[in-house]
């Protein structure tokens, strides 16, 4: 299926919740088991960038009980649509329906993918990038928990859910 956002168009029962305005440090304390890690990546992306770039792509939010935020239309398609026109503006590129067979590594820092993208193996550099893997609980949205076995190399301790 080819259509991005699907995760987002299924969250907060097909309203999407967007974010929470709750500060930083009640993120880290409800993240299990310990929220630090993500102490880098909330300080250069939080709720204020998120939201800032929501709303300068025309969608209107509103906050609910426990400080969600979601969007005023209550369409999670407003969300994903906003992000995507968002994402051409850069020059995003999404590779859809790419299966990422591995992380290229050096120096302990992951600087690339080796992908199959449209029945081509590549090898694919960048500065940044979004591997959505998801887990495997709903492989409708095309997640089956293969990106486990991806996340272990770069470092990422993997904990069975019970």
């Amino acid at each position: 299926m080819r259509r991005a956002g699907r995760k987002l168009l299924i969250t907060g029962k097909e309203r999407c919740n967007i974010t929470n305005n709750s500060p930083k440090s009640v993120f880290y304390k409800n993240i299990f088991p310990q929220g630090r890690f993500l102490k880098h990546a909330f300080d250069a992306f939080f709720t204020k960038n998120i939201l800032k770039i929501i709303h300068n792509q025309g969608v209107a939010t509103i906050t609910e009980r426990g400080d969600r935020i979601f969007p005023f239309s209550n369409l999670a398609a407003d969300v994903v649509n906003a992000i995507m026109r968002w994402m051409g503006k850069k020059n995003i590129e999404i590779l859809y329906e790419a299966k990422v067979s591995g992380l290229l590594m050096k120096e302990g820092a992951v600087v690339g993918i080796r992908a199959m993208v449209n029945g081509i193996n590549k090898e694919i550099f960048g500065k940044r990038g979004i591997i959505c893997i998801g887990g495997k609980s709903y492989p409708a949205t095309g997640s089956n928990g293969d990106g486990y076995a991806l996340a272990k190399p770069a470092g990422h301790a993997i904990r069975i859910c019970q």
